[in-house]
């Protein structure tokens, strides 16, 4: 369940990070992963593979934040489920979503400066994969994408925020009794 009105989870520190370099079989999982991921796409050759080769693999156990590492990097989930939160001045953070493999869990977000701050983080649900890669790389990845590509790469993933923005719209009205069964009904979708 996304929101945590009724359920106090105490925010963790980053995890341990640990890198996940000689996993046998991390890599042929990433570029399965991002084949499907990208299918809409035509599942770009150049663009997958360049993103297996320049990628930091890593693991976090459940309940770890997911670390943003220390350069700005987006991150995208390749194996497990995590939880995307907001956080919110003086109260427990609130879900924005359940990510799945093949979905970024960090991006714009991995920069912190005078006037920006970090809003956003992913927390392992189960014991997670992921995948780092540096901006360089990222526009290296993004270079292999011809103009279709490259707008339906930005339409995968606006469908997904404007999806969940719609959602929340929805429930805003409901009562708790309501969102209950909502919970209940669809409890993969929360």
């Amino acid at each position: 369940m996304l929101a945590k009105r009724s359920l106090h989870i105490p925010l963790v520190s980053e995890g341990l990070d640990v890198p996940a370099t000689g996993e046998p079989g991390a890599r042929d999982t990433l570029r399965a992963v991002l084949r499907a991921a990208w299918k809409p796409l035509g599942a770009p050759a150049d663009a997958v593979g360049g993103f297996c080769e320049w990628a930091t693999l890593h693991r976090y156990r459940a309940g770890e934040t997911i670390g943003a590492g220390a350069d700005p990097a987006v991150t995208l989930l390749v194996e497990g489920t995590a939880r995307v939160e907001c956080a919110i001045l003086g109260a427990d953070p609130v879900g924005v979503r359940i990510a799945a493999p093949g979905q970024f869990v960090g991006v714009g977000w991995s920069v912190d400066g005078p006037d920006r701050q970090r809003q956003f983080r992913a927390v392992a649900l189960v014991e997670v994969l992921v995948a780092r890669l540096d901006v360089r790389h990222m526009k290296r990845v993004v270079a292999a994408l011809d103009e279709r590509q490259m707008l339906l790469l930005l339409g995968l993933y606006s469908n997904l925020l404007s999806r969940q923005i719609y959602d929340r719209c929805v429930m805003l009205p409901m009562t708790v009794a309501e969102l209950e069964h909502v919970v209940r009904r669809y409890p993969g979708d929360m």
